[in-house]
C-alpha cells in the first residue's frame, strides 16, 4: 500500500509541473469563468449563443489538451 501511494504522490507531482510549464493564469481564469457561465446555461432552453459558447469551449479544452500533449512530449525528449 505505501509503494502505491508513493507513486501516486511522485504522478502526482509530475502532472502538476507539467500544468505549470503548460497552463498560465489567464488558462485558469478561462476555466472558472467557463464552470461558472455553465452553471448559469438553460439547458432545456439552448439559444444559438449558448451552442456558439459551449462548441468554442469544446474547443478550446481540445487545443488545451493539444498543448499540454506538445509540452510533455518535448519535456521527454529533453531528457
Amino acid at each position: 500500500m505505501e509503494g502505491l501511494k508513493n507513486f501516486l504522490s511522485r504522478q502526482v507531482i509530475i502532472l502538476i509541473k507539467l500544468l505549470k510549464k503548460s497552463m498560465s493564469v489567464l488558462d485558469f481564469l478561462i476555466i472558472v469563468v467557463a464552470l461558472f457561465m455553465f452553471e448559469k446555461l438553460d439547458y432545456s432552453n439552448l439559444e444559438t449563443s449558448d451552442i456558439i459558447y459551449m462548441v468554442a469551449f469544446g474547443l478550446w479544452i481540445l487545443m488545451l489538451f493539444v498543448r499540454i500533449f506538445i509540452v510533455k512530449k518535448n519535456d521527454e525528449v529533453e531528457k
